[in-house]
């Protein structure tokens, strides 16, 4: 059985910040969910930066329960200490996809994903040809879930 799931992270009003208090500390907020998210992610949970406030978490071989557990954990370590080592107080807004089995790979087709996956391509093969969209999934996939093909 086959189950994924995503957190979508996004940093509330992050422009404001950048606004507010400037450059450096939109990057100290960065940095610091950064930290938190791979801390509290697996070895097998990825973690990437999409956009200048946008994270995703692919966590594989775990239900919606599993990922709400890690939303919750997430949202409690920010309430308590992202002032503290930041010096900014921020918030964030954390959405959880999940499917299980074959429709797993439904979520591989969610612009935002797939957005995410074209950058991962970019950047792990610099200068070469980048993979078509269904070659990389199918890669991600088998690595993700342990699938030989």
């Amino acid at each position: 059985r086959l189950d994924l799931s995503i957190l979508e992270t996004r940093i509330d009003y992050y422009e404001k910040i950048l606004e507010t208090f400037g450059q450096e500390a939109g990057d100290r907020v960065v940095a610091n969910l950064s930290y938190i998210l791979k801390k509290t992610a697996r070895d097998v949970d990825l973690v990437g930066r999409l956009e200048d406030d946008l994270f995703l978490v692919l966590l594989p071989q775990t239900n919606r329960s599993g990922a709400s557990r890690l939303r919750e954990r997430i949202i409690k370590i920010l309430d308590h200490q992202n002032l503290r080592s930041t010096g900014i107080p921020y918030t964030v807004t954390i959405n959880v996809y999940y499917e299980a089995g074959e429709n797993a790979a439904n979520l591989y087709k969610l612009p935002i994903v797939l957005n995410w996956f074209n950058h991962q391509n970019r950047q792990s093969r610099p200068g070469r040809p980048l993979l078509p969209g269904e070659e990389l999934v199918e890669i991600i996939m088998s690595s993700l879930f342990l699938v030989k093909k």
